[in-house]
């Protein structure tokens, strides 16, 4: 199909799902898909285009998070899977670099999309199949991450911003080895260069509410 296209200039990996839960409590096959969709379907992708892209000289743009420099209580799937993007797309880069195929990782901050809905739709879902201890353990915390998920989206950047870095990824004549976007991108950076004891307790407070009694 790519030979009949008359080749293939750039390769733009956009596809995830995001996965709550406690650690505690989650599902392996859960974690397995976190990792089966946002990882394991970069790398195969971008190997089965790499032919193509060597041919033309071309670019791979791959959309990871800022989110996978920090991780988050309740969300720790999506942001290891994220995290996982943070050294593939690097080695990726440099493996690519006498091949003439630049690499670039668009990392956006909170951006306005469904994937809010879906994941709060996800995240219900699972805590439908919660066993009583773990409804007890972590109720009160899967309901304000749900509510946060919601403020989040709504108040997050317009896709347009995304496609603006994407395309300057694509189209720069020295494309940027890393895009980070977002309103909220910059702060979520400072928020990950913080000391552990000053970061963790500030997530805890914001996500992990007191189990009910």
């Amino acid at each position: 199909a790519v030979e009949a296209a008359g080749g293939l200039d750039a390769l733009i990996n956009n596809a995830g799902v995001t996965i709550s839960g406690p650690l505690e409590h989650l599902p392996l096959e859960d974690l397995r898909q976190q990792f089966e969709i946002n990882v394991f379907g970069v790398v195969a992708l971008t190997q089965a285009m790499l032919p193509a892209l060597r041919e033309s000289r071309g670019r791979v743009v791959v959309v990871g998070s800022v989110g996978g420099r920090n991780a988050m209580p309740l969300i720790a799937p999506y942001c290891a899977s994220k995290h996982a993007i943070e050294a593939l797309v690097p080695a990726l880069r440099m493996e690519l670099k006498h091949a003439g195929v630049a690499v670039s990782l668009v990392e956006p901050g909170s951006t306005r999309s469904a994937i809010w809905d879906t994941s709060i739709a996800r995240s219900k879902a699972s805590g439908a199949g919660l066993t009583n201890e773990a409804i007890e353990q972590y109720g009160p915390a899967l309901e304000a991450l749900r509510a946060f998920a919601g403020r989040v989206g709504r108040a997050g950047s317009p896709p347009q911003v995304v496609a603006r870095a994407i395309v300057n990824a694509v189209e720069g004549r020295r494309p940027k080895r890393r895009y980070v976007v977002g309103a909220d991108a910059r702060a979520q950076l400072l928020l990950g260069g913080l000391p552990g004891a000053w970061r963790e307790p500030l997530l805890r407070r914001l996500l992990l509410p007191a189990p009910s009694r």
